[in-house]
């Protein structure tokens, strides 16, 4: 079975010129000497002319020996072909507007055009499900490899904190560092299970890391890669994890355009506002753009330098994290 792909050569026309041999009057014969010198010219590394030595050469394309001169002359007097009899080379003229050939009985633009729309729609929204396709793909296997440096790292955590278990007397410090999924503000406050599902990966738990003495702040990468973009809207922007072609476009050009940590700070501000939109998070992201990035947040105090942070005493959300784990 033929699998004809591109590159193994084409032939580059303007579709402003396959609409014209479309619409205008050609007799088939004519039709075939056309393909024939284009396939001669532009399908041979884009040259312009066809060489073809003999005209019984013409009668691959159909045409009847004794009628290669009358079907030439023809096409040469209409504007269509031009003929040097002696380099014997044939092209056809790109300036369409000097053909003499009337328009078909049937040809119809607004109808064509129309046509033209139809398919143009179909091929996005196949491109489109091919796109989500491949999304969801790369985000499986993101997962995977995440879960695997998570189960390592939860070892790690859970020496450390082996180690700390004798030592009394230190304060609990909450240390902040960017969270991985967006939190809801103090004023609606969700349940705990809810508080529990949005800052814990399903590989490993990723909750604000709340330790005694000082809290491994420079083992947890940033990840603002667009697989965990996807996921984390996937979670908790739709319903039943349904992501359509339309979102998926739409996420794509927003974290193109902002970045990573732009769009996860958005996200953020719509999980806080119950406005888990794609509107409303690109208007979030163009607030930021305005004003040069994200406001900080008003809690956030710097503790000890640049590198350390420490929510106030005062947090809502580091309250409520002290009733859920009795800190």
């Amino acid at each position: 079975m033929a699998n004809p792909q591109p590159e193994n050569g084409t032939v580059r026309i303007a579709n402003e010129l396959w609409d014209e041999v479309i619409r205008r009057d050609f007799s088939k014969r004519q039709k075939d000497i056309i393909f024939f010198i284009w396939r001669l010219s532009y399908g041979c590394k884009g040259q312009k002319t066809a060489y073809i030595p003999k005209l019984v050469y013409f009668e691959l394309c159909g045409i009847p020996t004794g009628n290669f001169h009358r079907e030439l002359d023809r096409l040469e007097a209409l504007g269509v072909l031009i003929r040097d009899r002696e380099k014997k080379t044939f092209e056809i003229n790109k300036n369409y507007d000097e053909w003499k050939v009337p328009l078909g009985g049937g040809w119809n633009e607004f109808k064509f055009d129309e046509l033209l729309a139809l398919n143009l729609d179909e091929s996005r929204q196949i491109n489109a499900k091919n796109r989500v396709k491949t999304t969801r793909k790369n985000a499986l296997k993101q997962r995977d490899f995440e879960g695997s440096e998570n189960e390592i790292a939860l070892k790690q955590r859970d020496a450390s904190r082996q180690n700390n278990a004798n030592l009394e007397g230190n304060r609990v410090k909450i240390t902040h560092s960017t969270p991985d999924e967006p939190n809801q503000d103090a004023g609606s406050q969700p349940p705990i299970d809810i508080i529990k599902d949005i800052n814990t990966d399903s590989s490993s738990t990723k909750i604000l890391m709340l330790n005694q003495g000082t809290a491994p702040a420079a083992s947890r990468s940033k990840d603002f890669s667009f697989s965990k973009i996807y996921t984390i809207y996937e979670k908790h922007f739709t319903e039943n994890g349904n992501v359509s072609e339309f979102e998926v476009q739409d996420l794509t050009d927003q974290f193109e355009t902002y970045g990573g940590e732009w769009l996860l700070e958005a996200m953020r501000e719509a999980v806080r506002h119950k406005i888990r939109t794609l509107a409303y998070i690109n208007g979030v992201l163009n607030g930021y753009k305005a004003r040069g990035g994200p406001h900080k947040d008003k809690n956030l105090q710097i503790v000890g330098g640049p590198a350390d942070y420490q929510l106030a005493d005062d947090d809502p959300i580091a309250q409520k994290l002290r009733e859920v784990y009795q800190l």
